[in-house]
């Protein structure tokens, strides 16, 4: 007879496993159950002696004593059960949440930039990427909007998002020239600085914008260590290569990869030529010139550089830095810059606003601030587009 109850007591609880919709159905077939169980359940004669009674009373309040436990039994059971369904639940939405918000940081950006004629009108200024206060400043000034903004960033010297984050707010687009000093070219290109190249890529890609990117700029002339007869254009082109390689992997298809050479010049430059990429690993091609006393005209300064580089290629070209140098008539010199800009149907330009230290060679105070004249040109010539 225990045997009996004791299954009919296992059967009960099955009857829970899992809790769920039917539950109201399944407590109804329990109450049969238990009603069956107790008719197993062998009756005695009545007796009207009172040790019958007494005996009688015991075993009811026994039976009414195990039922009770039962019912409290059953009722934790099912609080257990649903409690434990509920947490399998949330852990399941939860593991669901940290596997899409994975996916979504992991997944390509899927940005890039219009190539368009005199569309990017930037500048370099100093302060940056720590500061957005002098980019202000010189928008205030200009009465005009940068729609590039450069920076350099040394190698080992992670992503500015937060200065990335502020240029897009501004309405521009983050130029980062990364300049490989105190590394070799050669390791580069052979993988050794991978995780940090990744690092890297994996913040542009979080970004989410579009972002223009150069590597080891005016590696045709020999004042740069990565550059002209210091380091080889082979090795600078496998250590481009790689880079291109690993942001692509990682999926940073965000960035637009800016190839920029000086102006050729005399014996400190090489060919420019013998550092190119090839297309595949290239979207925009960068010019880096300058215009001091005696070279002030766009055909004497920009123009040899321009038709060099078509020779080769058709990507679209911008100016990647530039300036005009005291003793230069800086409004005149801006009228042929924009003009030489517009007819070639170039991206525009990265005005270098900066003053330099003059105890260098072609370095001078290339900020356009000191001159009234010069700024409200500036001005009139980019609203102007």
């Amino acid at each position: 007879m225990l045997l009996k109850i004791a299954y009919a007591i296992q059967d009960v609880i099955r009857l829970f496993e899992p809790v769920d919709r039917w539950l109201f159905v399944k407590l109804v077939v329990v109450a049969f159950i238990i009603a069956g169980v107790a008719r197993l359940v062998p009756r005695r004669p009545r007796q009207s002696d009172k040790r019958t009674n007494r005996r009688v009373a015991i075993s009811a309040w026994t039976a009414a004593s195990l039922g009770g436990v039962i019912a409290l039994s059953g009722c934790a059971y099912i609080i257990t059960i649903a409690e434990q369904q509920l947490n399998r639940q949330q852990s399941a939405e939860k593991a669901s949440q940290r596997r899409a918000l994975l996916a979504e940081e992991n997944k390509a950006a899927h940005a890039t930039l219009i190539a368009k004629p005199l569309k990017y009108l930037g500048v370099l200024e100093p302060g940056v990427p720590g500061s957005y206060q002098q980019v202000s400043r010189f928008a205030a000034l200009t009465a005009s909007h940068p729609s590039i903004v450069l920076y350099y960033s040394g190698w080992g010297k992670q992503f500015q998002t937060a200065f990335a984050n502020e240029a897009y707010s501004n309405g521009a687009v983050p130029f980062v020239q990364i300049t490989p000093y105190d590394v070799r070219l050669e390791s580069i290109a052979r993988g050794r600085y991978d995780n940090y190249l990744r690092e890297y890529a994996a913040s542009v890609r979080r970004f989410r914008h579009a972002v223009a990117m150069g590597f080891g700029p005016e590696m045709n002339g020999n004042w740069y260590p990565w550059g002209y007869q210091h380091a080889s254009p082979a090795a600078w082109v496998a250590a481009w290569r790689h880079i291109v390689h690993v942001f692509r992997a990682d999926g940073a298809d965000n960035v637009t990869w800016v190839w920029s050479v000086n102006i050729p010049g005399g014996k400190g430059t090489g060919p420019i030529r013998w550092w190119w990429p090839g297309k595949e690993y290239v979207t925009w091609v960068g010019i880096d010139g300058y215009f001091v006393p005696g070279h002030t005209t766009f055909a004497g300064v920009i123009q040899p550089t321009y038709e060099s580089i078509r020779a080769f290629t058709h990507l679209p070209i911008m100016i990647s830095e530039t300036g005009i140098a005291p003793g230069a008539d800086k409004v005149a010199t801006l009228r042929r810059l924009f003009r030489g800009v517009r007819r070639d149907r170039m991206l525009g330009f990265v005005y270098f606003d900066l003053n330099q230290p003059a105890n260098a060679d072609y370095h001078y105070d290339w900020r356009l601030e000191d001159e009234s004249a010069a700024v409200a040109e500036y001005g009139q010539l980019a609203r102007a587009g």
